[in-house]
This record gives structure tokens, sequence and C-alpha cells, in this order.
């Protein structure tokens, strides 16, 4: 329940069809509001979710309670008018409450594996390129995409690295009160164009939003004599609705992707 839509639909259903019953409010959509606001704020302060989390999800929960809330007062509001437009209304409203179990079954759900590339040319050579990828890039804040700057997880370093099979690429993430959880990825294959990585522990709490499957390094001289490197992030989405936390996700990923391949084509060598 905790990554599907029961959590990011489901919930703001119930408020929503819980505070139609309150009486004496002006609308619906006006109770709706006060009680989804109220729920995050209760989640947020004992610790349920990071702020950072509650913010990406909430837009999500006014969407939902907002339609639910504008659709009912509709209806109240329309009552004398012909039963098919508050049927339609109604039907609406059960679209929306049926979204609430994708992701609650394997048949309710959509595909989950995602594929995204980023390519850069560079000036240095193959070999050159190789040897960037041996060492622990830098972890700079203060280049973090702004997401992450505004507390989306994010690793403080890179304890190890490598370029040959067996090499582990191990990144801390600071949890605070000396906590610290990392994501630990292996080189299972390694040439002088290529590298394969697989992840082998992730306790970090990105593990929560995605699963990493495999990293793959790609680079070539082009045409005009410039090396050509591609980085392929291969994730599982584990949050549902998909057509929320798939572009946001992605948007994430590719962010995360860009910082991590000019790090590494930009540090002192």
């Amino acid at each position: 329940m905790d990554r599907s839509s029961l959590l990011y639909i489901g919930i703001p259903t119930v408020i929503a069809l819980g505070m139609c019953f309150i009486p004496k409010a002006r609308s619906v959509t006006g109770s709706i509001m006060v009680g989804i606001t109220f729920y995050l704020l209760i989640i947020m302060i004992i610790g349920i979710e990071g702020w950072i989390c509650i913010l990406i999800a909430s837009p999500l929960f006014y969407l939902v309670g907002g339609i639910l809330g504008l659709t009912i007062d509709k209806v109240r509001n329309q009552r004398e008018k012909a039963s098919k437009q508050i049927n339609m209304h109604l039907s609406f409203t059960a679209l929306i409450i049926l979204s609430a179990i994708e992701g609650t079954h394997k048949l309710t759900s959509f595909d989950r594996q995602e594929e995204l590339s980023i390519t850069r040319t560079t000036s240095l050579t193959i070999r050159e390129v190789k040897e960037a990828l041996r060492i622990p890039p830098q972890v700079d804040p203060e280049k973090f995409p702004l997401l992450f700057k505004l507390g989306f997880p994010a690793p403080e370093e890179f304890t190890a690295g490598g370029n040959q099979i067996g090499d582990q690429w191990i990144l801390p993430y600071d949890l605070g009160k000396e906590e610290k959880r990392n994501l630990i990825v292996e080189i299972f294959e390694s040439s002088e164009q290529h590298l394969k990585l697989f992840t082998v522990q992730d306790q970090t709490p990105l593990g929560n939003w995605l699963r990493w499957d495999e990293i793959h390094w790609d680079w070539h001289t082009d045409t005009t004599g410039q090396t050509k490197i591609t980085l392929t992030l291969h994730y599982q989405r584990q949050l549902d609705p998909a057509w929320y936390f798939k572009p946001l996700q992605r948007y994430a990923v590719r962010k995360a992707g860009d910082y991590l391949i000019d790090q590494i084509l930009h540090q002192e060598r």
C-alpha cells in the first residue's frame, strides 16, 4: 500500500468522501482541501515521510480531492437538472476511485521498467574516459540540481570506485543522527569502451521510490575525433499511479545522471 495508488489516490479519495458529510461547510471542495492539508501536516510532523516527499506527492492529493469536491459540489447544485448529467459526474468519480487500485496487484500495475540515456561529447580520449571512471567523483552540493538542494535524497560522497570487474562504487547517504545508508553497485562487465554495473545493495531512502537495476557506460570516438560517452540508467518505478510518478521519476533520474556524468568528465586528474 505504501507505494501503490491506494496511498496516493485511495487516501485522498477517502478523505474527500468523508469531508463531504461534515455539516455547515460552504462547499465540499473547501472542506476536502482543509482535510487533505491537515493529513499532510500530520504525516510530516510524525515523520512518516520527509517534507520533500510530501511536497512532491501533495499536488496529486489536492488534484484528486479537488476533482472529487468540484464534482460533488456541481451535482449538489444541479439536482434539478437532467439525471444524465449527474450520472456523468458520478461515473467520473467512480473512475477515480477505481484508479486507486493501481499497483495493489500485478494485474493492476503498468510496466515498471524504465531506461534513460544521457550523452555527452568530450575531448578526452578513449583511455582517458576509462581512467576518469576509475576515480570516484567529488560530490559538490553547491552544484546539485535544484531538486536535490531542496532535500531530495542525494549521496554525500563516493567512498569507492574503479573500472575493473568486481570493483564496487559505494554511495553513502547521510540521514542524520549519525545514520548512513549505502547504495552499492558493482562492475560485472568491463572493456576499453564500456562498463556495466548492477545493484548489490540499496538501503537509501531513494529505494522506496525506485529500484536501480543496471548502470551502463559506453563511449566511442565520433566522426569529429572527439569521444562520445553515454550513461544509460535502468531502474524500476516503485510508486503508483504511473501517469503521475513516471514523469517525475524520469525527471529526477535525468538530473542525477546529468550531475554524475558532468562531475566525472570535469573532475581533476
